[in-house]
């Protein structure tokens, strides 16, 4: 091989490690983000209390509205405050532990 392939091949080596390595630690700073939003938004119970936080946009926020200090993972839509629950069947989900500002009711 001439000192030219040679080069090009650990060059070619060198770049596809950097990448793997930044891949890498993108994919953790990733997991580290959520992990400290999960931490700074478990205590507040409703979309609407959240949306007074540094953390007021439209995702999924992990939730304790209950306070049971079992915090659930809920969507927020922000531009109308509203706390969304998700179910996994199509009969209605009867949501009584909400009460309060930013819960909604039919009364």
């Amino acid at each position: 091989a001439t000192v030219e392939e040679v080069e090009t091949n650990c060059t070619a080596n060198i770049l596809g490690q950097w990448k793997e390595r930044i891949g890498n630690l993108e994919e953790n700073m990733k997991k580290l983000q959520d992990e400290n939003k999960y931490l700074k938004t478990k205590l507040f119970k409703t979309c609407h209390e959240l949306k007074t936080s540094p953390y007021n946009e439209s995702g999924f926020y992990w939730l304790d509205p209950d306070v049971s200090g079992k915090p659930i993972q809920l969507f927020c839509d922000m531009k109308d405050g509203i706390t969304q629950v998700g179910h996994n069947h199509e009969m209605t989900q009867n949501v009584t532990w909400c009460k309060g500002e930013g819960c909604y009711s039919l009364e």
